[in-house]
């Protein structure tokens, strides 16, 4: 039976992947490194990423899948903190390397909510998660303008953002390998 912790933990996984997503996305031109090759590797990281994902969550599970990118794309932002500003190709190294596990966490993301929810509820689930992601779409850019207070703000951020994310998906159900819920329990005396 689904609860709303497993909501909110779902809602907090959605957010967080493409807070990260898009403000690493827009944040491209401060690496250090040409926009251009940056963008490249950017969007050549997700091919595997996504593929990846796909062997992972047939053999991991989704809830260790989805936890485990998270964090791993929460500790390279994190990580990029601790490199210096003048070296470009580990700031540039680190921010691909968050992309790749925020990009696989985000795909996993979509499986998860769709396996997760029961039929009669399945679409409204979905449109609310994507409300979530839709929300820190609107905020991310918003995070990126902090960089002029001080340039680690938006990577701390990100990097929160995702470790607490991923440590909540810990929290919910497995769904691999089992069947899809039909409908939400609820009774009749419910319905009324």
């Amino acid at each position: 039976m689904l609860s709303w912790v497993d909501v909110v933990c779902l809602l907090c996984s959605r957010f967080g992947c493409n807070l990260s997503y898009y403000a690493l996305a827009l944040n491209v031109g401060s690496f250090g490194l040409d926009i251009y090759l940056t963008q490249l590797l950017f969007g050549a990281v997700e091919i595997p990423a996504n593929v990846l994902c796909m062997w992972a969550l047939d053999v991991f599970g989704r809830r260790i899948c989805q936890g485990s990118t998270m964090l791993l794309g929460g500790i390279a932002c994190l990580l990029i903190l601790a490199v210096p500003p003048d070296m470009p190709v580990a700031i540039t190294a680190l921010a691909v390397t968050g992309k790749f596990f925020v990009t696989g966490a985000s795909t996993i993301n979509y499986v998860y909510v769709q396996e997760l929810f029961p039929t009669a509820v399945r679409q409204s689930a979905t449109g609310l998660c994507s409300m979530a992601g839709r929300l820190s779409g609107i905020i991310a850019p918003l995070i990126v303008l902090l960089e002029a207070c001080h340039w680690s703000i938006p990577y701390l951020i990100y990097g929160a953002v995702l470790l607490t994310g991923g440590l909540f998906c810990f929290l919910l159900p497995e769904t691999s390998k089992r069947e899809l819920p039909d409908h939400a329990g609820l009774t009749e005396e419910f319905m009324r």
